[in-house]
């Protein structure tokens, strides 16, 4: 089965589940026909097209941005923290995990440093938005934008190296 028709029967599905939940949405969808599923799939396909390309277009302006921080990595035995090189990685990390870090534009934000917590075996925990204005942690989610058992782990630990994302902060950027 190609990737598009499988793709198709996804979006079919999850359409017949919400119209079964949710009344309005039944009338809304059933009253119109010129909707098809095909031209759901279409919009949708067409949507990420566009925020691939607005994604390479940002790629530069990130690492010009961010990429005095790309060095910081950290742990503490159990859980490390790295900081995302790239809006591929971030696009990759919000796909992975089932959160907004990409289509929100956490990438464009200037204030805002994004990290990726995992554990020892690479598996993804949580990300982490650090604001490099206050150097605080903004919000730490798991997936599906949960909080996981290592939570609280993981501020602790981005807290307790926050001074590295500080001097980070003063260097000059390394990657240009």
């Amino acid at each position: 089965m190609k990737t598009t028709e499988q793709f198709r029967k996804t979006i079919e599905a999850f359409i017949e589940s919400e119209k079964k939940a949710d009344a309005l949405f039944a009338e809304c969808v059933d009253g119109q026909p010129e909707k098809t599923i095909q031209g759901c799939v279409n919009y949708i396909l067409h949507e990420l097209k566009k925020l691939n390309s607005q994604a390479k277009d940002w790629e530069q302006y990130y690492k010009e941005q961010k990429g005095k921080y790309f060095p910081i990595v950290f742990d503490n035995g159990k859980i490390f923290c790295h900081v995302m090189k790239s809006v591929a990685e971030i696009c990759e990390e919000g796909t992975r995990m089932h959160h907004c870090v990409f289509r929100m534009g956490y990438y464009k934000k200037r204030e805002s440093l994004i990290l990726s917590a995992r554990d020892r075996q690479g598996n993804r925990l949580e990300t982490v938005e650090v604001n490099l204005d206050s150097y605080k942690v903004v919000q730490s989610r798991g997936l599906q934008n949960s909080y996981t058992s290592a939570h609280d782990e993981i501020i602790s630990l981005v807290n307790k190296n926050m001074n590295l994302i500080r001097r980070a902060g003063k260097r000059q950027n390394l990657s240009k």
